[in-house]
This record gives C-alpha cells, structure tokens and sequence, in this order.
C-alpha cells in the first residue's frame, strides 16, 4: 500500500529529486507505527468487468486518485487545545484531474472514523489531527484547509511552513 500512495505522491508532486518524501524506506518506516495510516481513494468501476472475454487475467484495479499518509506525532510544545499527541497528517494529495471533487474531505473523514473507532470509549487519546503545509507553494491546500473552521492555525515556521490542528470538539462527538 505504501508503493501505490508513493507513487500517486510522486505523480501529484512530482519532487524532482531524492528527500524523505520520496523514499520508500522513510514510508515503511513511518508505516510500521500501528496507529499510522495510509487511507487512498480509487474510482468507482461503472459496473461490469474491465476484462475481455475469454481472458484468463482479472481486470486491474482502478489506481487511487486521492491518498492521505498519518501517523502518531509527539509536539514539544502543548497544542492549543492543550494536547501534546496528535494523528499528524504527514502527506496528502489528489490527482489534478480529480481535485475539486471533495476527495480530500473524503480521505481526511475516513481518517476521523478510523481513530474515532481506535479510540472507541477513551475520548481522550489521538483526539488532535495536525497537518503542516507552505501556502506560498501550496496555495490550493492552504485554501482548503482555511475554508474549514475545524483547522486552527497553531504554528509558523521560517520559511513561511504552517502547522494547523483540528481541534478536539470536532473529532469527538
């Protein structure tokens, strides 16, 4: 799951060059956390089989065209709402010909549901999403984020990078 999510990051990003972004290992690793998650979104088929008849392979599989890669964060420094463990959004991303379709808000609600049922009864735990981003190379995800009133700025770093965090009353109901 980690190659394909990489892949369609490489495809959306297109980085150019070798960083942690890019490197398989660095995925693994970050996957290898049991409270991480990759969460990708890959179109519905129209009913029917992609196969021909008479042919002895399986359709493929639709590629994913929307992915979000989170994992446990430690913050040194208490969050607004006081917490210093989050489920941080590391990387996310929706291929061109698919943005502007909510898939974003897709992948990030699947995330919620997922640690809301992690969590089941205890309230209090992984209850703080967070996600970095530089609007000045990120425009459209800046915009996106700052259209939702869950994402409260928290931090922000030379060179213009932003931390936001979606705050507990938004995550637990």
């Amino acid at each position: 799951m980690a190659e394909k999510a990489m892949e369609l990051s490489n495809s959306i990003f297109n980085p150019g060059s070798e960083s942690h972004h890019t490197s398989l290992e660095e995925w693994k690793r970050r996957i290898s956390d049991p409270a991480s998650s990759i969460i990708y979104l890959v179109p519905q088929l129209g009913g029917g089989s992609s196969a021909l008849p008479g042919d002895d392979e399986p359709p493929l599989p639709p590629r994913p065209v929307a992915f979000l890669f989170a994992h446990p964060r430690s913050h040194p420094e208490p969050l607004k709402n006081g917490f210093t463990q989050s489920v941080h959004i590391w990387f996310a991303g929706v291929s061109k010909e698919y943005r502007g379709r909510r898939c974003l808000d897709t992948v990030v609600d699947a995330l919620v549901e997922l640690e809301k049922k992690r969590r089941g009864s205890d309230q209090s735990s992984m209850s703080t999403l967070t996600v970095c981003t530089t609007p000045s190379r990120f425009p459209s995800m800046w915009n996106w984020l700052r259209a939702r009133p869950q994402w409260v700025a928290e931090k922000e770093w030379d060179g213009g990078k932003v931390m936001l965090s979606w705050t507990e009353q938004y995550i637990v109901q």
